[in-house]
């Protein structure tokens, strides 16, 4: 499984390098991005719509600076990369992200409180209690 491995290593980059690495890759962009976002994607709400600005001047890739379009892909390469840990973990850890992290609607349901690192917070709390893969896949995050 190497390239679960690698996925892990990026992981652990971006989920854990004080918890702003992907937003720090995003600002950068936002910040050598001036010009075109003026320009092009004016009418962008941002705040918790930093994403869909990236989208806009990907959109408009053809009008805009090499140093915005290689800020815009170092951010892309970090947001995906982050998609590929969170995936590692939610498969790997599924039952103890329902077990230790989760709250019981019902007899049948739970439902587990997602974003700003909440379940990785989880885990964390709960790693002496965690089934080995999963417990490997969250100290191998942690690992620098």
């Amino acid at each position: 499984m190497k390239t679960g491995r690698a996925v892990l290593g990026l992981g652990a980059m971006l989920i854990f390098s004080h918890g702003v690495f992907a937003q720090d890759a995003v600002e950068r962009a936002i910040e050598a991005c001036q010009s075109e976002l003026t320009n092009y994607c004016s009418t962008v709400t941002t705040g918790e719509g930093r994403l869909w600005l990236l989208m806009c001047l990907s959109a408009d890739q053809d009008k805009v600076s090499v140093a915005c379009a290689v800020a815009v892909y170092d951010a892309a390469i970090v947001i995906n990369g982050l998609g590929d840990a969170i995936v590692v973990i939610a498969e790997t850890c599924e039952q103890e992200i329902v077990d230790f992290c989760g709250s019981k609607v019902n007899d049948t349901e739970v439902i587990v409180e997602a974003g700003e690192g909440q379940v990785i917070e989880c885990l964390l709390d709960h790693e002496a209690e965690l089934g080995g893969n999963c417990r490997d896949v969250v100290r191998e995050l942690l690992a620098d």
